[in-house]
């Protein structure tokens, strides 16, 4: 991993359950491969866990499921490509999903050490936001990641990214545009 992703495992590691990380970064900075490594780590500590990894396209999530199997191979019981389900040695199950296909993101729920991880937060709607994931992690006050490279100042990315910036402790944001990535 690199620096700004292994301060955001820190992070994440350091901090109390049921808070949101917001991570602002720019393009190709390893936004996904450090979100696939972080699901199939909590997948780990928990057996049983559920984690929900939610990106604009169905496309998108296709290729994150793919190469999380890839990362995680030996690790795994099965892993469906036609539902975009991982379930590990230990029980724990990773789903996949479009926010295109929101209603089918409907009736999970994110319990023991899983995570929701939404994957370019900017082009998912603020109603598939609060009204289909934010409901997943509600019962397990579980922790929600929400990664994004920014475009534009509204919606919930936005909102939430600024909160973030107070002293707020359920809300905290990441900007890995503070770091040095240039190599990138």
């Amino acid at each position: 991993l690199e620096p700004w992703q292994k301060d955001l495992f820190t992070l994440y590691e350091q901090n109390p359950k049921d808070k949101w990380i917001i991570v602002k970064s720019g393009r190709q900075r390893g936004k996904s491969i450090c979100m696939e490594v972080l699901m199939v780590y909590v997948s780990l500590l928990q057996g049983g866990s559920f984690s929900l990894f939610v990106s604009p396209v169905i496309l998108q999530a296709r290729k994150v499921f793919q190469d999380t199997v890839k990362i995680a191979s030996r690790l795994i019981k099965s892993a469906n490509a036609s539902v975009l389900e991982i379930e590990f040695i230990n029980g724990s199950v990773i789903k996949f999903g479009s926010a295109q296909q929101a209603d089918s993101l409907r009736g999970f729920t994110v319990k023991g050490s899983g995570l929701l991880v939404i994957d370019e937060a900017l082009a998912i709607s603020d109603d598939v936001f609060y009204q289909i994931l934010v409901p997943t992690t509600n019962v397990f006050h579980s922790d929600i990641f929400i990664i994004s490279t920014p475009r534009q100042k509204q919606g919930f990315f936005f909102n939430l990214f600024m909160k973030g910036l107070e002293d707020n402790p359920k809300i905290m944001s990441v900007d890995w545009n503070n770091y040095d990535t240039s190599k990138y």
